[in-house]
This record gives C-alpha cells, sequence and structure tokens, in this order.
C-alpha cells in the first residue's frame, strides 16, 4: 500500500523553506538546494524526479502532503459561514450538496474537492460543481484530521491508489 507523509505546523515560514525542510526528512537527503517551479494556474513542482507533493494552509496551520506518485492535500479551517448553503449550491454537485447540512460538512466537502484537483494539478473552475468527490474513479480520497487540532481543521489527501497516512510535527524533526 502507498504512503502518503503529512508534515504540518504552525508558524510562519516561507512555504518554499518548508517544502525544502520536509522534503529533507522525507527523502533522507539534503535538499535545501531543491527548486520549484512554478506555473500559472497549476501546483508547484519540485525539481526532483519521483518527489510529489502538495500544499495547503489555513487558520495559522501549514501541511505538506509528500508521496511516491500524485498527490493531493487540502485543509480547511472549520468557522462560522452562515452562506455555506448558498456556496454549497453553486460549487459542490448535487450528492454533496444534500449531504451539505452543516457548515463543519461544507468544510469537510470543500476540502476533499480541492486535494481532488491539487492531485489533478489543475485548480478551481468550472469543473469543480462538475465532479462528486463521493464517488471519484480517478483517485482514491481520504478524511483525516490534524493531531491535536481534530476539531478546528477539515482535511483530506487524494491519490491514484490506497493509501496510508503518517504525520509529522515539523517542530519535533
Amino acid at each position: 500500500m502507498e504512503k502518503v507523509c503529512i508534515y504540518f505546523t504552525s508558524g510562519s515560514v516561507s512555504s518554499d523553506e518548508m517544502i525544502r525542510h520536509c522534503a529533507s526528512h522525507y527523502t533522507g537527503t539534503d535538499c535545501s538546494g531543491m527548486k520549484m517551479i512554478r506555473e500559472r494556474g497549476k501546483k508547484p513542482l519540485a525539481d526532483r524526479e519521483g518527489l510529489h507533493f502538495s500544499v495547503s494552509h489555513s487558520g495559522g496551520v501549514w501541511i505538506c502532503a509528500f508521496a511516491e506518485q500524485e498527490v493531493g492535500c487540502d485543509l480547511q479551517e472549520r468557522r462560522e459561514n452562515p452562506k455555506y448553503k448558498k456556496l454549497a449550491a453553486r460549487w459542490f454537485s448535487e450528492n454533496e450538496a444534500e449531504r451539505t447540512l452543516t457548515e463543519c460538512d461544507f468544510c469537510d466537502i470543500w476540502a476533499r474537492k480541492e486535494a481532488y484537483v491539487k492531485f489533478l494539478g489543475t485548480g478551481i473552475d468550472e469543473n469543480f460543481r462538475r465532479f462528486d468527490s463521493f464517488s471519484l474513479r480517478d483517485a482514491v480520497m481520504r478524511d483525516f484530521t490534524i493531531p491535536g487540532a481534530e476539531d478546528r481543521f477539515s482535511a483530506a489527501a487524494a491519490m491514484r491508489d490506497e493509501f496510508e497516512i503518517d504525520f509529522f510535527n515539523i517542530n519535533k524533526i
């Protein structure tokens, strides 16, 4: 079974610096000189063959997922949003909108959808509403919680094959 390593922290450090630090831990090699490749409308890539990652941050927490194949992750701080039903009707599939009974449900589903588009390397566009994150054929989805902040965030990861998740607190590596 594939493994996804999720690194997390709170605080303000350059995202690229954090990615390099976590990549060094994940690969067991020095990644301090690793370059990031950014193209408009696409997720960032590393100049290292076989190193795949996805980054998200919300509510003062930063996460990064690493895997040996394409991966997407997303983190959403659960907060009050009186327009969540209206947003669900606009951005979610019919099934997802029906499952949106609370603001927490909205955050959970939004995290799933963003993790999936990050896995694809696309982004939020006109297709965001057209797929259902509960019936994906080309990806496996996992909801997860951040250790120590279980009730504050919704989080999800997506990958092509079945996978397990290992967590690493950056402050402890």
